[in-house]
C-alpha cells in the first residue's frame, strides 16, 4: 500500500484545537463554577478571647474607646462567659466569581438548632474593616438575642478580591448572604432580618431592590439620595471618585444607581426608618423624603426621627436599641 500523505497544517490544526476544547470542556465539567454564597475558607477571626487582652485590641482599634465605662459595664466573668458561649468565624464566600470576606457569630455549641440571622451591613467606606465594637456587639446578640450574626466585608476589603465599588457590584457580596444561610445547618434563612445605617443602610436599600428576600430591615440615618449625601459630605464624594473611574463622566448615572428615592416601588420588605434631625452629614430630608415616596405607593415602613439626635443616634441610643430589638423580633420568630 502506497504511503499516505500527511495531513495538511490546517487539518492538523482542526484536530488539535477540538482535542483542546473537549478537553477544556471535559475539565469545566469535572470542576463546575462555585455556586453564590459557598464558604471556601474559614478559620476562627483573630480577635482575642482573654478580657485584658481584649481592652488592649480595643485601645488599638478604636481611638474613642473609654476603658473606665467598659469595665463598669462588662466584667471578666461577663466577658469571659460570652466569649464561651459564642464562636466567630472568618470566612471566604464566592461572590460573582470572587472569594470575598464574611465574618459569622453563632452560638458556641448550635446543638442542632436552625438560629434567624442577623445581617449587620457595614457603613465603611472603601477599606474600611470590622471595628472591636461591632466584634462586641454581635457578641452580645448572640449570647442574649439567640441569633447568629452575617457581616459582609464587601469585596476588595479586608482581604478579600475584587473591587469595592461604594454601591456598585458588591451589593451581590450582600445579597449572597442568603444562598450562604440556606447552605449552613444552624441557619434559618427564611427568618432574616438586616441592619445598617448611613452607607451600610444605602447598601440594604439596594440589595432589596434588587429582590434581595428577607423579613424585614432596619436602617438609621441612611441617605436615599446620593447626589445631596455627596455634596453635603466631602468623604463621600471622593469615595464615590475613587470607587467609579469614570466617575467625572457619568456622575449622573452613579448618583441615581446608588439612590433609593429613584426605586422605592422595588422595595417590597417592611421597613423601620430612624434618623436624627440633628444629623448634619446626611439630614433627615433624606427619610422624610423617601417615606413620602413609600407612602405614595402604599409601602409598609416605620418612621422615627428623633430630634437633634446626632449620626449614631447617641441621644436616644437605649430607647433606639430596645425599639429595634422590638421591631426584629417580631420577625425571626
Amino acid at each position: 500500500m502506497a504511503p499516505q500523505p500527511l495531513k495538511t497544517c490546517p487539518q492538523l490544526c482542526f484536530w488539535i484545537v477540538l482535542l483542546a476544547c473537549a478537553g477544556a470542556i471535559h475539565a469545566q465539567a469535572a470542576n463546575p463554577a462555585l455556586a453564590d454564597g459557598t464558604i471556601v475558607e474559614q478559620a476562627p477571626c483573630p480577635f482575642p478571647r482573654t478580657y485584658e487582652a481584649w481592652i488592649d485590641f480595643q485601645k488599638g482599634g478604636n481611638p474613642s474607646f473609654n476603658e473606665a465605662d467598659f469595665r463598669k459595664n462588662f466584667s471578666p466573668q461577663r466577658f469571659e462567659e460570652g466569649v464561651k458561649a459564642t464562636e466567630c468565624l472568618r470566612v471566604k464566600y464566592m461572590s460573582d466569581g470572587l472569594r470575598v470576606t464574611g465574618y459569622v457569630f453563632k452560638p458556641a455549641d448550635t446543638g442542632g438548632r436552625k438560629y434567624p440571622v442577623f445581617v449587620f451591613v457595614p457603613s465603611y467606606l472603601p477599606g474600611g474593616q470590622i471595628r472591636p465594637v461591632n466584634v462586641m456587639n454581635f457578641f452580645n446578640r448572640v449570647r442574649t438575642q439567640g441569633l447568629v450574626v452575617l457581616y459582609p466585608a464587601y469585596r476588595g476589603n479586608d482581604g478579600g478580591e475584587g473591587r469595592d465599588e461604594f454601591g456598585g457590584a458588591e451589593v451581590n457580596d450582600v445579597i449572597n448572604l442568603v444562598p450562604l444561610a440556606q447552605s449552613q445547618p444552624y441557619m434559618d434563612a427564611d427568618r432574616m432580618v438586616m441592619y445598617g445605617g448611613a452607607r451600610g443602610g444605602m447598601m440594604i436599600y439596594l440589595a432589596l431592590a434588587k429582590g434581595m428576600r428577607v423579613r424585614s430591615a432596619a436602617v438609621e440615618n441612611t441617605p436615599t439620595n446620593v447626589e445631596a449625601w455627596a455634596k453635603q459630605n466631602p468623604a463621600t464624594l471622593e469615595a464615590l471618585r475613587k470607587a467609579a473611574p469614570d466617575f467625572e463622566a457619568r456622575a449622573q448615572e452613579h448618583y441615581r444607581s446608588r439612590s433609593i428615592i429613584y426605586a422605592a416601588e422595588k422595595i417590597n420588605t417592611p421597613l423601620f426608618i430612624r434618623h436624627g434631625s440633628g444629623n448634619k452629614r446626611i439630614p433627615a430630608t433624606h427619610a422624610l423624603e423617601f417615606v413620602g415616596r413609600l407612602e405614595t405607593l402604599g409601602k409598609y415602613y416605620e418612621l422615627v426621627i428623633y430630634p437633634n439626635d446626632d449620626p449614631d443616634i447617641t441621644l436616644n441610643d437605649p430607647e433606639d436599641d430596645r425599639r429595634v430589638a422590638v421591631w426584629l423580633k417580631k420577625y425571626t420568630q
